[in-house]
This record gives C-alpha cells, sequence and structure tokens, in this order.
C-alpha cells in the first residue's frame, strides 16, 4: 500500500538520527506499519537523556523541517491534528506560516 510506505518513509526520515538512510533504519520502522504500531526501543533516545517535553520540541521540528513548515502535512505525520500542533508551534515558540 502506497500510503504505508510513504508514512514508513516519513517516520523513518523524522526518526533517524543519521544524515544519511540505510536499510536498517526502515528496519526499525517497518513494524509501524502493522495495525498495533510502536516505536522499536533503539530508535528513541535512552531513558534519563532529555525530557518529553524535549523529545516533542525536536520531532515537531524535524518534521517542519521534513514538510517545509507544511502545518497540515506535519501535523498529519505527527498524528495530531492542526490545532493541536498550532497549539504546540506557540507553545515552543516555532515559527510557521498558516497554511
Amino acid at each position: 500500500n502506497i500510503r504505508q510506505l510513504k508514512n514508513v518513509v516519513e517516520r523513518t526520515v523524522l526518526l533517524s538520527p543519521n544524515d544519511e538512510l540505510q536499510t536498517d533504519d526502515f528496519e526499525r520502522n517497518l513494524p509501524q506499519m502493522t495495525s498495533t504500531p510502536h516505536l522499536a526501543p533503539h530508535s528513541l533516545p535512552d531513558v534519563g537523556t532529555m525530557t518529553l517535553e524535549e523529545m516533542e520540541y525536536q520531532m515537531i521540528q524535524r518534521a517542519m523541517a521534513f514538510h517545509q513548515n507544511r502545518v497540515a502535512k506535519v501535523a498529519r505525520a505527527l498524528g495530531i491534528t492542526r490545532f493541536a500542533l498550532y497549539r504546540r508551534l506557540e507553545k515552543f515558540g516555532i515559527p510557521y506560516a498558516e497554511d
């Protein structure tokens, strides 16, 4: 399914700490295509290295860069509503253009 493939590619780009993606990066995100999505433990930072709020900020920043600040696409990729994304953008002081 093209939609599932697109989602795996987007998530891999957002979650990968590397600039160049490898096969392993995609394999870590393949389980997310199942009906019960989950994150591979090694795709997350070690416990205690950052707060949930810091993780949220970084994920939003990466998604905004990946989707060229297109709020609707970023919200879709993150699995939240545009309204929820706007609240977070304002909370973190992240600049954005109105859709």
